[in-house]
């Protein structure tokens, strides 16, 4: 019985402890102090700096932590965001180093900053300047069988950025990925323009001119066909009996617009007199219809039996 009563009085003892603790917080609520840490610098009239041409390089420090003095609750619920930490850029009028102050406030009320880690950073201020780059146009995907990109342009052609110098020569402009997947025509789009550094990672302007480019590719169909020889006054050579013997190559692989070569069967070599041959082997040259042209092979030639007569 003893042992019940020793375990009742040490319960009783603990929730009058509970109590008394939630007394004090939620009534008396003493003052205390912490540390926040981890405020993010915000910057200050950075327009107004870019319009005397001159940029942002670098900040020693972009965040700040500080030790603050309060009522207990109000403490308990502070985060980085609860406070600002600026530097203002107005001030400077050129490039090199320079030592800002950094002005914090808290944004509650009855919460008291005590303490910072710093009261200044250093900036690191460059030259803006102007670049005028050629937009590269990506795609993805691959287009259907037969068919083939013959061209890629876009509208403009150039984007001209404001930069800061010690990125100007890092740069690209390239397009939004155009999908080719499955294509069998030409696309027109538009598409947005940014610029990105040599690993394709976005990069931040002073500004740009153009935000976005009409984009036009040209699909053009690729098929094999047969190649044959246009010779004629073969009975007519006052020396030799002429006979073709063969045709190199005997087909090749054309590419055109799909309205033009999908009807396609051969090609034809441009016309050859046999009455004046006197070699056994002649260079020929393809007659290729309009926007068609041969893929790969450059040189045609027909070889001839020749017998004297």
């Amino acid at each position: 019985m003893e042992k019940i009563n020793n375990n009742f009085t040490k319960i009783i003892s603990l929730v009058l402890a509970v109590i008394l603790w939630i007394y004090v917080i939620y009534t008396e609520n003493p003052a205390s102090e912490i540390w926040v840490r981890g405020i993010p610098i915000v910057l200050q009239n950075v327009d107004v700096l870019n319009n005397k041409n001159l940029s942002l390089l670098d900040l020693s420090k972009e965040t700040v932590d500080v030790k603050v003095r309060g009522k207990r609750l109000s403490l308990a619920k502070l985060e980085p965001r609860d406070f600002t930490a600026a530097v203002d850029l107005q001030n400077i009028n050129k490039k090199g180093e320079a030592v800002l102050p950094v002005n914090i406030k808290s944004n509650v009320s009855n919460v008291e900053i005590i303490k910072k880690t710093l009261n200044t950073v250093t900036c690191q201020i460059e030259d803006i300047i102007l670049r005028e780059i050629p937009i590269e146009v990506k795609t993805s995907g691959e287009v259907s069988d037969g068919f083939v990109v013959s061209s890629i342009e876009c509208e403009p052609k150039t984007v001209t950025v404001k930069v800061g110098e010690s990125m100007a020569n890092y740069i690209m402009a390239v397009t939004d990925e155009v999908n080719l997947q499955d294509a069998s025509g030409n696309i027109n789009t538009v598409k947005n323009v940014k610029i990105v550094d040599g690993s394709g990672n976005e990069v931040l302007v002073i500004s740009k001119n153009l935000e976005n480019v009409s984009v036009r590719i040209d699909m053009n169909y690729q098929k094999e066909v047969k190649v044959t020889a246009d010779v004629i006054n073969m009975d007519k050579n006052p020396h030799f009996d002429v006979e073709i013997a063969k045709i190199t190559p005997q087909s090749v692989t054309i590419e055109g617009p799909i309205s033009v070569v999908k009807d396609l069967q051969e090609i034809k070599l441009k016309q050859i007199d046999a009455s004046a041959i006197s070699e056994e082997e002649v260079e020929a040259v393809p007659d290729l219809p309009q926007d068609v042209k041969i893929v790969g092979q450059k040189k045609f030639t027909i070889k001839f039996n020749l017998k004297q007569k």
